[in-house]
């Protein structure tokens, strides 16, 4: 909220906002869900529902001018999740999802950043990579995507869950043979973090596990530290006994000119064939070289050219 501006009054709307939801379990609060999966409201909305998210919000002026009850109606600039392949807008939902509670895996891993087992370079990285094991959040890693790995998860007529791989022949609690697999899919980190050592053949004991198994050098960008590199850690410890690698190199981000990140909806990217082509191979890289003292470069071509 901010002084001076709307009305004053505060809506709160648990069904549709993780800050609201946290405020309406504090108050006793109902939650109500008025848009459903297909985007479209709910019998929840009453006389509003099975319309799409602007043709209710028009619905809703056209009443308010209807019964004189329209202050007045102006534009604003605010942030609003969109999605940025159709931009079309998010409205969050609460559904039912699997989370892995972190506070145990994080430990080992965490221990291992401070005892520098394992080390970010630079610095400032292995700073922020150990901030991250100690503010981790528990970790939602159910999604409702067509493709990934499904989780081994299967349900049987009473609702017992049996958790198991291979596929099983009845359930683990009642022993029930109907069983219905889970649709939804692993996060797709979750997947990543498994990398280092299920791309060697794991689970099973490979000689190419044995001989790579652990490695030594990683080398990526900061944007993924709590995405992958940090879950890297712990999934290892956790499922390796021993850590997938010593030494993460965290190489600087080349943004576009103006401090934009490089992007191709951005239209601020750039072809590196396009680059190479007018200034060489040798004095591009020479030239990215020279440009990368911190985290954050500015591509400049004039580097290049010198």
């Amino acid at each position: 909220m901010e002084l001076g501006f709307g009305s004053g009054a505060l809506k709160v709307t648990p069904g549709h906002d993780p800050v609201d939801f946290a405020i309406g379990a504090d108050h006793g609060l109902p939650t109500l869900t008025v848009i459903g999966p297909d985007g479209r409201l709910t019998e929840e909305a009453g006389e509003l529902a099975g319309l799409s998210q602007q043709e209710a919000d028009d619905r809703v002026v056209a009443w308010l001018k209807d019964h004189d009850q329209l202050e007045k109606r102006e534009s604003y600039r605010h942030s609003v999740g969109t999605c940025e392949r159709c931009h079309t807008r998010i409205e969050p939902l609460i559904s039912l999802q699997w989370w892995c509670s972190m506070e145990e895996p994080a430990r080992p891993a965490l221990a291992a950043l401070r005892e520098r087992r394992v080390r970010y370079h630079p610095e400032s990285q292995h700073q922020f990579a150990i901030r991250s094991f100690e503010e981790i959040p528990d970790w939602n890693i159910s999604r409702q995507l067509w493709w990934g790995h499904q989780q081994p998860l299967w349900y049987c007529p009473d609702g017992h869950v049996t958790c198991a791989w291979p596929p099983p022949d009845a359930c683990a609690e009642c022993g029930g043979a109907e069983l219905v697999r889970d649709p939804d899919v692993l996060d797709t980190w979750f997947s990543s973090a498994l990398w280092p050592f299920a791309t060697l053949g794991w689970p099973e004991r490979t000689p190419e596990l044995e001989r790579y198994y652990p490695g030594n050098v990683n080398v990526t960008a900061r944007d993924i530290i709590r995405l992958w590199e940090n879950r890297m850690i712990w999934s290892g410890l956790e499922l390796r006994g021993d850590l997938p690698f010593t030494d993460v190199i965290i190489t600087s981000t080349i943004l576009a000119a103006d401090g934009r990140r490089m992007s191709k909806s951005l239209g601020t990217g750039l072809d590196p064939l396009d680059v190479i082509a007018k200034h060489g191979a040798d004095a591009t890289r020479y030239g990215l070289l020279k440009m990368s003292s911190s985290q954050d470069v500015r591509f400049a071509e004039g580097m290049i050219e010198e």
